[in-house]
């Protein structure tokens, strides 16, 4: 739904991405902008139209050859003695994993904090 035909004003569809932004529920969305919890969803179902749409647009502009990494940053060596060393790598305390995207073409690099390394964290579905 376009924004030039919809009876809402720019600005509580602002205040509508502002709150979709705020990942709140229509529910509550509605009760704070004043407006019926079907326009919310609506509102939604074109926003996420939008994202989606960018998507595809980013995916295809990025064709080539791409780097994948994972890295693990931070954590603090307490311990150097052989012995009272602490554990490495994925099960080390207090490390933030990270991945990350270099294009080969341009140079350009995208990072993403990872939570946790659990499959359904790292595999897309669709």
């Amino acid at each position: 739904m376009p924004i030039k035909y919809s009876r809402l004003s720019k600005r509580k569809v602002n205040q509508l991405m502002q709150y979709f932004s705020a990942d709140l529920g229509a529910t509550q969305i509605a009760q704070l902008a004043n407006v019926n919890s079907n326009t919310v969803n609506n509102w939604y179902h074109t926003f996420r139209v939008w994202i989606a749409t960018y998507q595809e647009e980013q995916i295809a502009k990025s064709a080539g050859e791409f780097e994948l990494d994972e890295s693990y940053f931070g954590g603090v060596k307490k311990k150097t003695h052989a012995e009272e060393r602490r554990k490495r790598g994925r099960g080390a305390e207090n490390k933030i994993s990270m991945f990350g995207i270099k294009k080969r073409d341009d140079g350009s690099v995208y990072t993403q904090i990872i939570g946790k390394c659990l499959k359904i964290n790292l595999i897309a579905h669709y």
